[in-house]
């Protein structure tokens, strides 16, 4: 079995080979193919609007990619193999970066058009507009998470940076920032005025942080999610507006999954009137 070396890799493509890996490994998948890294794109919303808005038909390449993976061999042994043909994308990208260049988004999605043998990369390969897009919105995010929110008001990050705390888990997450978020003074007896109980909300975001994956890790990795979380974040502020504490809430607002509606569910009740 071959070990990926990814130090050539920008941020992004390396999580992206991550998530592909965690994908194959859930799925108790024998290896980690091409299929595995288009599922890993297809994950992120801001992805998947980037192709909406170039025309790509993002609906039928997912039933392709899922039909695709669900042909893919199961093992229960020894996970962790990656592909002939994953290895072959990743050597392209490597190749298509130059002796000396980094691995970006255009030269791994540019691989993986060439090579991939899969339904996002085959898409890729016939809408050269598309894949411009989703590289476009991928290197918005391709950014060291310092470097991300190095711009933003102190309170904006040090809400990032608590996040980061020694956390016990694979990588940090939008939900270890709504946690922070939940946590702060402020927000708790705002929560407690609009008759929410705080106590309970920061339960379900517990129940929801122990089903993530553990480690031991002291500084874990940021997420995928996280980084698309700083894009909507800046995107909710404005180009060459400063970033506030609301375009954080409205961001976490945006965020799918039932965890986040119902922690945030106070935002939508009126604050209580006063004489």
């Amino acid at each position: 079995m071959e070990t990926l070396k990814l130090e050539r890799f920008t941020l992004v493509p390396s999580l992206l080979v991550a998530r592909a890996q965690s994908i194959a490994d859930d799925s108790l998948h024998a290896e980690t193919t091409a299929a595995h890294l288009s599922a890993a794109v297809l994950e992120l919303p801001g992805a998947v609007a980037a192709l909406h808005g170039a025309g790509l038909d993002v609906d039928a390449c997912s039933l392709l990619c899922k039909a695709t993976l669900a042909k893919t061999r199961t093992s229960q042994a020894v996970l962790g193999t990656v592909s002939t043909g994953l290895l072959m994308v990743l050597r392209r990208a490597e190749k298509d970066a130059g002796t000396d260049g980094k691995v970006g988004p255009a030269q791994l999605l540019g691989a993986l058009a060439k090579l991939g043998n899969d339904p996002l990369g085959e898409a890729l390969s016939a809408a050269p507009a598309a894949r411009e897009a989703l590289v476009v919105w991928l290197e918005t995010i391709d950014m060291p998470l310092a470097e991300a929110i190095e711009a933003f008001p102190k309170g904006v990050r040090a809400v990032f940076v608590l996040a980061q705390r020694p956390i016990g888990h694979a990588e940090v997450t939008p939900l270890h920032v709504l946690q922070v978020v939940l946590g702060l003074a402020p927000i708790v007896a705002t929560i407690r005025e609009r008759g929410h109980d705080p106590q309970q909300i920061a339960a379900s975001i517990t129940a929801a942080l122990d089903k993530l994956p553990r480690s031991t890790t002291k500084t874990p990795p940021v997420s995928l999610g996280l980084l698309a979380l700083l894009r909507r974040v800046r995107d909710n502020a404005g180009a060459g507006a400063e970033v506030e504490f609301l375009h954080l809430m409205r961001a976490l607002k945006d965020e799918k999954g039932a965890v986040y509606a119902e922690a945030l569910a106070w935002t939508s009740v009126p604050p209580p009137e006063t004489s």
